[in-house]
C-alpha cells in the first residue's frame, strides 16, 4: 500500500512539473544566439519580457537583472536566466528562441552586460 501511494505521489509531482513549465524539448526554446556562447554564458542580463506563466490567466511582464546560462544541443542553444526574486528565492526564466534573438549589449555596463527588452 505504501509503495503504491509513493508511486502515485511521484507521478503527481511529475505531472505537476510538466504543467508548470513547458517542455524544454520544444523547438520554441532552442535556436541560434545573437552572440557567441562564450560571450553570453554566465553574464548579466537586464530584462523585461512578457511571459505566460501557467498560474496566471494572462501573460505578465517580468523584469529584473539576472545571470544567463547557455545550454547547447544539436538543434541549437537555450538560455536560462536566474534572477533574484527575494533574499532566498530566484526566478527561473527560460527564454524562447525569439526572446534570445533580441538580446543586445547593454548601454550601461554598470547595470548589466546585456539587455533584453522584448516587445509586448
Amino acid at each position: 500500500m505504501q509503495t503504491e501511494n509513493a508511486i502515485q505521489q511521484a507521478e503527481a509531482i511529475v505531472a505537476s512539473e510538466q504543467w508548470e513549465r513547458p517542455a524544454l524539448a520544444s523547438g520554441l526554446f532552442w535556436g541560434s544566439l545573437p552572440y557567441p556562447k562564450s560571450e553570453l554564458n554566465e553574464k548579466t542580463l537586464e530584462f523585461r519580457v512578457t511571459i505566460k506563466f501557467p498560474e496566471y490567466d494572462e501573460p505578465v511582464i517580468c523584469s529584473g537583472v539576472g545571470t544567463m546560462y547557455v545550454r547547447e544541443r544539436p538543434g541549437g542553444f537555450h538560455i536560462r536566466v536566474l534572477a533574484p526574486y527575494s533574499q532566498d528565492r530566484e526566478k527561473v526564466i527560460d527564454l524562447t528562441a525569439k526572446h534570445a534573438s533580441l538580446i543586445t549589449r547593454h548601454e550601461d555596463a554598470s547595470r548589466a552586460v546585456f539587455s533584453l527588452v522584448a516587445p509586448e
